[in-house]
């Protein structure tokens, strides 16, 4: 039996902490979340951004690479017009529009030598479609490394805002511009030939849609999957794109290992030409552009496609 004084305490244990417990959740009630203090560095739409040049003050010689929206896609047309790597120009613009100033510091000139302000790292300058236009400098990282000096708008104060831009900002020509050696819309596609080392073979759409293999002969009409022929051709990315090959590099492709020719509905052609290997490198060129792509040599084995390649597993006959 629980003696008289043991069952008082125990008692005024259990009230003590159901009370504890009940003003605590009525304390966790009554509160409220934090209040986030930060503010848009540009109260902007990332669709209203038609416009931006990238340049390096503080880098002699610097060549600022201007990008514009066509068709609904991004290009570079300075120094050159080329199309724009897409995930890396719409980074930017979502960068733009949505990051927050965490904190401002004083702007004195001391500081904004010792922030990688004087000269910056960085520009970013945009154009709205409104003709509105706005200034990003972008300066050195924070101890952190997740936060970066900037100056917007010409402002006195430095704010700072998450790093993220700084690396996308400060990328080398090379990767703001497209290295995917040809650009197709599968879905038009219609007929596809290839000419490798492992012969010719052609496959093609027939009247209800699916994809077959024409030739060779003794192949005619089995199901092929059009996914096996055209993703490793447009999966195909340069290291290096050269704008203006010389010619032993040019006729290096003149006489091509492998020939791909895709035909759409519309009866457009483009034709892929393909090095063998030199070195450690292959090279590759499409009619739609004069430019040479230069490809890492483990890739190049994955390009010649023979029709056991190209069919389903459980291949069957397709009606043409």
């Amino acid at each position: 039996m629980i003696k008289k004084s043991t069952l008082i305490v125990l008692l005024c244990a259990v009230v003590a902490g159901a009370s504890f417990y009940f003003f605590d959740w009525k304390r966790s009630q009554n509160e409220k979340p934090p209040v986030d203090m930060s503010k848009p560095a540009f109260s902007v739409d990332a669709s209203n951004i038609r416009s931006f040049t990238i340049s390096h003050p503080g880098q002699s010689g610097d060549v600022p690479v201007h990008f514009e929206k066509r068709n609904g896609e991004w290009w570079i047309t300075q120094p050159i017009d080329t199309r724009a790597d897409q995930p890396t120009a719409e980074g930017i613009i979502d960068e733009l529009s949505e990051d927050r100033i965490s904190q401002t510091e004083p702007g004195a000139e001391d500081r904004r030598k010792a922030y990688g302000l004087d000269p910056a790292q960085a520009s970013v300058e945009f154009d709205l479609a409104n003709g509105a236009k706005h200034t990003l400098l972008i300066g050195n990282k924070d101890f952190s490394g997740d936060s970066l000096y900037t100056v917007a708008d010409g402002g006195q104060s430095v704010a700072l805002l998450p790093a993220a831009i700084f690396d996308t900002a400060t990328k080398p020509f090379e990767q703001l511009r497209d290295r995917s050696v040809v650009h197709l819309d599968s879905a038009t596609l219609q007929r596809i030939e290839i000419r490798d080392s492992n012969g010719d073979m052609v496959v093609a759409t027939g009247k209800s849609g699916d994809w077959a293999i024409d030739s060779p002969a003794a192949q005619k009409g089995k199901k092929a999957e059009s996914w096996k022929v055209i993703d490793p051709f447009t999966g195909l990315t340069a290291t290096d794109v050269i704008d203006k090959p010389p010619a032993n590099l040019a006729a290096l492709v003149a006489n091509p290992a492998i020939r791909v020719v895709f035909t759409s509905a519309d009866g457009k052609q483009v034709t892929l030409r393909i090095s063998k290997p030199s070195g450690d490198f292959f090279y590759a060129q499409s009619s739609d552009s004069p430019a040479l792509y230069k490809l890492a040599k483990p890739g190049f084995d994955s390009l010649n496609l023979k029709p056991a390649d190209v069919v389903p597993s459980d291949a069957a006959t397709v009606n043409p």
